[in-house]
């Protein structure tokens, strides 16, 4: 039933030496991709200074980046249908340079809304679902490996660009380290050239087909099918029916990642400046820290699949990971001492990092690999409208009550409702695709007989 994957990655080679380079330009895209949003903290604070602007005011920026870069999804499967992984990520690799250097003559926080907000959210939303979909296609049996290479990209993107970041920013100001930041997101393109994906086999409705995503070949004849039926397959929205727990995994994802996690970065770093736990210089290393325990976090996915029990699936991990993150974050104003924040923040990283390199392989598990790509870009909506919703209003209950210990109780809130209704709805979803599954099967047994 469903997709079928034959590409030459299935072999015991996993895809080859090739396949682990492909890996390794994912590595760095990831590094990009959420070091860069992850490590505004530093930055979140100046412009807030020098524009003399609000909190709410200025989240709005982590936002409208949070929201594009997500929001974009659905069209990049169909930009990646059309040319490819390699040109995909290019063009987001020169929308989000272009974006933070344009970002560096912001006049204003309303330029910033457009120039960082949607064009480097717009860059960045490009990458992101070619760049880790392909592993994919190379890497079969030692796919929770390659997925937690990939991802540590991340947490080291945060460790080493927050602590430049705030360099920069107390040497150059923070409009040029954004020129700076420009100049170093480009290595993006070198990445990029390492994506040429291979040809795969899939079948779909009943029809086999070969397809190289590089090229045109997914391209499909308008005569063949209905104007809703051409749209739901140039966007694969059939997954959502298809795979019921892919559907519930996107709610999970929306409330607790979207809304419970993606503001809670930058809100850290002021939270921690507000309440003096360090000197400033300390305070810039919180970031390192969340960067640091999101890299633990992710290495650690592949031990925990290997240790899990039996019945606990990659979907049911990721809910209980996100009902320890909102646990972590309520907790945490307990928090009055340096060491105590690094503590709460390295938790915090280890347990984000988790969260991130568990969805993707929750994604290919309930979808296939040939899939992921389009499950990573069909997901992504839900965290920009979460994104949208989060950040903002958590800075708003700041404003409102001068006290991040609220807004975080928010945060918390949201992760442990996020996790809770994966853990509950999950295993509801799961069970009657199994029985879905079964009757088809005996229907194309009897059919064959």
């Amino acid at each position: 039933m469903g997709v079928r994957d034959t590409s030459r990655a299935d072999s015991g080679k996993d895809g080859g030496k090739y396949g682990w380079l492909v890996v390794f330009g994912s590595h760095i895209c990831c590094a990009f991709m959420f070091g860069v949003i992850q490590s505004i903290g530093p930055l979140f604070v100046a412009i807030q200074e020098y524009f003399e602007e609000t909190s709410s005011r200025v989240s709005w920026i982590v936002s409208l980046t949070v929201c594009v870069e997500f929001g974009v999804g659905p069209f990049v499967n169909v930009c990646v249908k059309k040319i490819g992984y390699r040109l995909t990520v290019m063009t987001g690799a020169a929308l989000s340079s272009i974006g933070l250097l344009l970002s560096a003559f912001a006049p204003n926080v309303e330029y910033l809304y457009f120039s960082f907000g949607i064009l480097v959210g717009l860059g960045y939303g490009l990458v992101k679902p070619p760049a880790v979909g392909i592993i994919a296609l190379y890497i079969k049996k030692r796919f929770a490996l390659a997925n937690a290479i990939s991802s540590t990209g991340s947490g080291i993107g945060v460790f080493v660009f927050s602590p430049l970041l705030q360099w920069l920013i107390n040497h150059y100001g923070w409009r040029g380290a954004l020129v700076i930041f420009s100049a170093i997101n480009a290595h993006l393109f070198v990445s990029a050239a390492l994506f040429k994906s291979p040809s795969v086999r899939r079948r779909d409705h009943g029809e086999n087909s070969t397809l190289n995503v590089e090229n045109k070949d997914q391209q499909w004849d308008a005569q063949d099918f209905g104007t809703l039926q051409k749209i739901q397959r140039l966007f694969d929205f059939g997954l959502f029916v298809k795979y019921p727990s892919f559907l519930v995994l996107c709610i999970s994802v929306f409330v607790g990642v979207g809304i419970g996690y993606h503001g809670s970065p930058a809100h850290l770093i002021a939270r921690a400046a507000v309440m003096k736990v360090g000197k400033p210089q300390e305070i810039s290393f919180l970031a390192s820290a969340l960067g640091i325990g999101s890299i633990f976090g992710r290495l650690s996915v592949p031990l925990i699949l290997f240790l899990r029990p039996r019945h606990l699936n990659s979907s049911r991990l990721f809910g209980i990971v996100l009902v320890a993150a909102g646990v972590t974050d309520i907790l945490s104003v307990l928090c009055k001492t340096y060491a105590s924040y690094i503590t709460f923040t390295f938790a915090l990283g280890f347990l984000s990092g988790t969260i991130s390199t568990l969805l993707v392989q929750a994604l290919r598990d309930i979808v296939s690999s040939v899939m992921l790509t389009a499950a990573l870009s069909l997901y992504a909506p839900f965290i920009a409208i979460g994104g949208l919703i989060g950040p903002p209003f958590a800075g708003f209950i700041y404003d409102e009550t001068e006290s991040y210990n609220n807004s975080f109780y928010f945060y918390g809130a949201a992760l442990l409702f996020g996790g809770f209704i994966m853990l509950t709805f999950e295993l509801i979803m799961n069970r009657r695709q199994k029985k879905a599954e079964t009757r088809e099967c005996k229907a194309e047994m009897k059919t064959a007989n």
